[in-house]
């Protein structure tokens, strides 16, 4: 039964919502009013559009309004910036300040918003509709010092929680310095190595072919072929490949087997020129045409050692220099830009120890950046959690 200081209201009773200005392309401007869309909720470094026309009173936005996003992502937000103009799609909230305290509502939106979630319509843009967020109900206190105290402890529990958000944040920079400290003072015992041009301490270039896929990604028993996001910056994807027609009989030298050191040739500028190590044998994988296969000459050059030394800044600096392309989202290199990267040479001796301490550098790495991931993973949950705290137990 539920206590007679606790009503099961619906949204709409509790404050009115006014849905923002569908704004023409012709009426932006670089200048005047921000216009706030969507965008600008979930990520403060998002781009503004501007207007600088008449606008009504209804969708000026001022600090500490509150804003209530119901398509694509739905959540409820808190303007903290200058004034601004409303694009649709959001709510502009308006409290009912004789039934609800503003900053317990915002509590009440953000907790409605959980259970609407649920209830959304559309393929591609997930919205609810106004009748349905309107006659969304709630159990609300009706007391407002009762739902002032409830706001203010929300607030500070939620304080909390972003104070441990930030606090791993920088532990996890703190931890990144680190090793890029130590990977400094590692490269810097190679400052006085000669430098030895790739092409000198391989056997070959194994280039893979243009294969016609069947344009979606392959199951682990089909036969494939390899994206250039299969080779990242760390380990070898295999699952990122398009499927072939398994009537195919592959060239064994187009197969993917374990210790390959595949380089990409086409990629971004940041990734192009990417490069891996295979950790078991894919007999169903291939190497497409924009991925390569560097055969090591093992008697001058360990493949381990190659492959770090290919991700140090010197082989980075050479690759991102002599790649091709107008756009920064698809560069090209060439197998002579390959074959001329700059490698520091020590013996063999030293590059075992070199490999050693940068794989023990990325094993401790690998364990802090888990738990920090899981951490902030627990650390998502729980807002939620002290919501459904506050207002589950309403009607209990």
């Amino acid at each position: 039964m539920m206590n007679e200081n606790i009503k099961l209201l619906q949204l709409g009773d509790l404050a009115s919502y006014i849905n923002g200005r569908g704004f023409k392309p012709s009426e932006l401007t670089t200048k005047g009013l921000p216009v706030i869309r969507i965008a600008n909720l979930n990520n403060k470094d998002a781009p503004y559009d501007f207007f600088n026309g008449s606008l009504d009173d209804a969708h000026l936005i001022n600090t500490n309004d509150i804003l209530v996003s119901w398509s694509a992502s739905l959540d409820t937000y808190v303007w903290e910036r200058e004034s601004a103009a409303l694009n649709q799609h959001i709510f502009k909230v308006v409290p009912d300040l004789d039934k609800v305290d503003k900053e317990y509502l915002f509590f009440v939106l953000k907790f409605a918003m959980i259970g609407l979630r649920e209830i959304v319509h559309g393929a591609t843009m997930k919205h609810v509709t106004r009748p349905e967020f309107e006659g969304f109900k709630i159990a609300v206190v009706i007391c407002k010092d009762k739902q002032h105290q409830i706001a203010v402890k929300l607030k500070s529990q939620l304080a909390e929680v972003e104070t441990a958000r930030k606090a791993l944040e920088e532990q996890l920079s703190d931890v990144n310095l680190f090793v890029s400290r130590l990977k400094d003072q590692l490269l810097s015992t190679l400052q006085s190595v000669g430098r030895v041009e790739l092409g000198e301490l391989i056997i070959g270039i194994e280039a893979g072919k243009s294969f016609k896929t069947l344009e979606r990604l392959a199951s682990d028993t089909e036969l494939a072929v390899l994206k250039v996001s299969a080779v990242s910056w760390t380990k070898f994807n295999p699952h990122e490949a398009k499927a072939i027609s398994n009537d195919y009989k592959p060239d064994d030298k187009h197969k993917v087997y374990k210790g390959d050191l595949i380089i990409s040739r086409a990629n971004t500028i940041e990734l192009v020129g990417a490069v891996v190590r295979v950790d078991a044998d894919y007999p169903n994988c291939l190497l497409s045409d924009k991925t390569l296969r560097l055969v090591c000459n093992e008697e001058q050059i360990l493949p381990d050692y190659l492959l770090y030394a290919l991700r140090w800044p010197e082989a980075r600096l050479h690759i991102e220099a002599n790649a091709t392309g107008s756009s920064d989202s698809m560069r090209n290199i060439s197998q002579k830009t390959i074959r001329t990267i700059p490698i520091p040479l020590p013996d063999k001796k030293t590059q075992q120890e070199i490999v050693d301490r940068e794989k023990a550098i990325a094993f401790h790495l690998e364990k802090v950046t888990h738990a920090h991931k899981q951490a902030i993973n627990d650390l998502n949950i729980l807002p939620n959690k002290l919501l459904a705290q506050a207002f589950k137990g309403l009607t209990e």
